[in-house]
C-alpha cells in the first residue's frame, strides 16, 4: 500500500471528491483529511497506481466553479474540473 499526501486544494473539496479523483488511477484503500485545511493522505493499494497519480495530477490546480444559493432550494452545488496546467521551470 502507498501512502500519498496531497495539498494546494479548497478546504470545501470532500472525501468523496479526492476518492473519484484518486479512484481513475487505482484502488483507494482510505482518505485521511485534515478538517478545514486542504491536506489529505491518500492510501492506494498498489505503488505503481500511486505512481501514475502522482505523474499525472502533480502540478495540476483545481477550479471550482458554483451556482449561487436559491431561497428556494437553499443549497450550492459544486462542480470540481482538474485542470492539467503545469508550471513550465
Amino acid at each position: 500500500m502507498k501512502k500519498l499526501r496531497v495539498t494546494g486544494f479548497p478546504p470545501i473539496v470532500s472525501k468523496d471528491e479526492i476518492i473519484r479523483v484518486f479512484g481513475n488511477y487505482g484502488t483507494i484503500k482510505e482518505v485521511k483529511k485534515a478538517f478545514g485545511a486542504g491536506i489529505a493522505y491518500v492510501y492506494m493499494t498498489y505503488d505503481y497506481q500511486a505512481s501514475k497519480a502522482v505523474k499525472e495530477l502533480n502540478g495540476t490546480k483545481i477550479l471550482l466553479i458554483n451556482f449561487p444559493s436559491f431561497k428556494s432550494s437553499g443549497g450550492t452545488f459544486y462542480f470540481f474540473l482538474y485542470t492539467p496546467s503545469r508550471t513550465m521551470e
